[in-house]
């Protein structure tokens, strides 16, 4: 069971008052790991999440591989994650693995609301964490499409790949939301999400090469 005195060694909920912190530790899931289980693998429901005890490493498929992102870092005691994909109103993008045994505090995505609301310390240090992640997330694929894609060029589908990993329309939203955060003017969830998904509606109604790709996905 999480309480709030395990919340409080943890710099994010530092500064919150004891009652807020005793409703968050009652809302609080307690998940324990073992060293080389998967606290949660891409493409699953997203949670907010706090790191208690131990380190966790971070894991991506890219192009069929599942890859260690190890140029990244690692998550130790104290931090949080879980906040772009809710933010964004997605799956998880990665997958995370316990290096060692560890517990973390799960919370539901309206409690990262609720906190982001009602705390102006939280919002300004979950909002920048968000901001350095996504430039993160940004150079890794820059990277990618430049050093490590003709590597797996094998056939019509890997350079397919290739191509979405330099056109696809979420990955190029990434550097307009880095302007967003940066301009310190976040409208709030719910405007993001409808901005994000007006978006993708104009950016392949006018991207006729996506069009194509998508109907060739569809009828092979």
């Amino acid at each position: 069971m999480i309480t709030a005195q395990d919340l409080q060694e943890i710099s994010l909920f530092a500064n919150m008052c004891e009652a807020d912190r005793d409703r968050l530790a009652r809302k609080a899931g307690d998940v324990r790991l073992a060293a080389g289980d998967w606290l949660f693998r891409e493409g699953e429901h997203p949670y907010f999440q706090v790191l208690l005890v131990g380190q966790l490493s971070v894991h991506k498929n890219y192009l069929g591989r599942l890859q260690e992102m190890t140029k990244y870092g690692v998550y130790q005691a104290g931090d949080f994650f879980g906040e772009v994909p809710i933010l964004l109103g997605s799956r998880t993008f990665i997958s995370m693995k316990a290096d060692i045994d560890c517990r973390v505090a799960r919370f539901e995505a309206q409690l990262l609301h609720w906190l982001m609301r009602e705390s102006s310390e939280c919002n300004t240090c979950i909002l920048d964490i968000l901001n350095k992640r996504l430039s993160r997330t940004h150079l890794f694929y820059r990277e990618t499409a430049a050093t490590r894609v003709t590597r797996y060029f094998g056939g019509l589908n890997q350079l397919t790949e290739a191509y979405v990993v330099e056109n696809d329309y979420w990955l190029l939203f990434i550097e307009r939301i880095n302007d967003l955060l940066k301009s310190n003017n976040y409208p709030g969830s719910k405007e993001l999400i409808t901005s994000v998904l007006q978006n993708q509606f104009t950016y392949f109604s006018s991207e006729k090469d996506m069009q194509r790709l998508i109907l060739y996905e569809l009828t092979t």
